[in-house]
């Protein structure tokens, strides 16, 4: 990357910080998975970069090939390159391997969110009652809206 676009996108990323203990929290887009997205056009292009990653290459150097980013605070949202190391996918899932969720049988106790209240859904299958009631207040405050608008 040139320089005056490195420049650019330290500045980015570093705006949308907040810090939380020694993690520098990513406060922009925050996908389904827990991770930070920062969107930015380079030479007319617009590209995606994980935050995570991004920080890796602009504060460490190059991600070498066949390597992924491990966050060894194990906080998704976290983008301090001190927390960050370039490992293999293997060691990356070795090491997550101690915070999955606790399964009874072949089914988790917790949903992804940590919730522990499972009901069965219309279709049969279990499902998280306050995630699903969270997905129905946005659902309907999205309606509301949307009628305000028309």
């Amino acid at each position: 990357m040139p320089p005056v676009v490195h420049t650019e996108l330290k500045k980015r990323l570093l705006a949308k910080m907040t810090i939380v203990g020694d993690c520098w929290e990513f406060n922009g887009e925050i996908l389904r998975n827990g991770y930070g997205r920062l969107t930015a056009t380079l030479a007319g292009n617009r590209m995606r970069f994980s935050a995570h990653r991004l920080s890796y290459m602009l504060f460490v150097g190059p991600i070498p090939d066949n390597l992924v980013i491990d966050h060894l605070c194990r906080n998704r949202r976290c983008f301090n390159p001190k927390h960050l190391e370039a490992v293999t996918i293997l060691e990356n899932v070795r090491r997550s391997l101690p915070f999955k969720p606790k399964k009874i049988g072949n089914r988790y106790e917790y949903c992804q969110r940590g919730h522990m209240d499972w009901i069965i859904g219309y279709n049969g299958f279990r499902t998280c009652h306050t995630c699903r009631m969270e997905r129905e207040k946005l659902r309907q405050r999205k309606i509301r809206l949307e009628r305000k608008m028309a």
